[in-house]
């Protein structure tokens, strides 16, 4: 009876449950292999953003700066793709299952996906943002401000993509699966939604590539900016309720 009433109270607290789940996660994430491999990807993006070699520049007369939308797909495929299948198949999971909410668990999974790929990308724009003040490329204040702004509007975007992983990375048991699923899924929604839809000008096509809607975030039009952000907030709601909700009633 004892074990119940401890169990019982220390479910009152959902956000709390969240939480626990999430700071597990991050530190799980830093301190790995996968932390490492995470934030070299973000130094060789910055690197590539701000160092222009010569071969790219005789491709092309300008070349474009990596933005984070561009390499949040490829981290939350990194991050998230055993975050929930590596604790069904090692039962981990039912350390926290008999802990706390499975909701709560999920969400937790959710939020420290999303966490640590806004991170690795904000470092990765820290340096980029650093090396055009230092080459003088534009004042410190414009940069750090625009800099911001952008990142700030990538935020919406990546939450979509670990959205996707997380309820991807639920279905499986087997990480080596789930890594797979995500990649399909993410090749499908880039596939029909940028390949398709945007390229092909498929106007309902286009609502299911998460990064065509970084234009409309940061655009100074109210309508496009306030769509753009609805739509990449329904895509979490969707993804995270129906995740939440498969999770809720499997055996684990």
């Amino acid at each position: 009876m004892g074990s119940v009433v401890y169990g019982v109270a220390q479910r009152m607290n959902p956000v709390l449950e969240t939480w626990l789940v999430a700071a597990r996660d991050l530190r799980k994430n830093i301190r790995s292999l996968k932390g490492i491999v995470m934030f070299s990807i973000a130094l060789l993006g910055a690197l590539v953003s701000t160092f222009k070699l010569k071969k790219f520049d005789e491709i092309a007369d300008d070349v474009n700066k990596l933005d984070p939308t561009q390499l949040a797909p490829l981290l939350v495929m990194i991050v998230g793709f055993d975050g929930i299948s590596a604790d069904l198949q090692h039962r981990s999971v039912r350390y926290w299952a008999s802990r706390t909410r499975r909701y709560s668990y999920y969400a937790g999974k959710f939020v420290a996906l999303w966490t640590i790929v806004a991170l690795v990308t904000l470092v990765m724009q820290l340096i980029v943002w650093g090396v055009t003040i230092l080459r003088g490329e534009a004042p410190a204040a414009d940069t750090l401000a625009w800099g911001f702004r952008f990142w700030a509007a990538s935020l919406p975007i990546t939450g979509a993509w670990c959205g996707i992983a997380t309820l991807v990375s639920s279905l499986f048991k087997a990480p080596m699966l789930s890594l797979l699923g995500t990649c399909a899924v993410f090749f499908l929604l880039f596939f029909t939604g940028l390949i398709i839809g945007k390229a092909g000008d498929v106007t309902f096509l286009k609502y299911l590539y998460p990064n065509n809607f970084d234009g409309w975030i940061i655009s100074a039009k109210r309508e496009q900016m306030l769509e753009g952000l609805g739509v990449c907030l329904a895509y979490i709601m969707l993804t995270t309720g129906v995740g939440a909700t498969i999770f809720t009633q499997r055996d684990v």
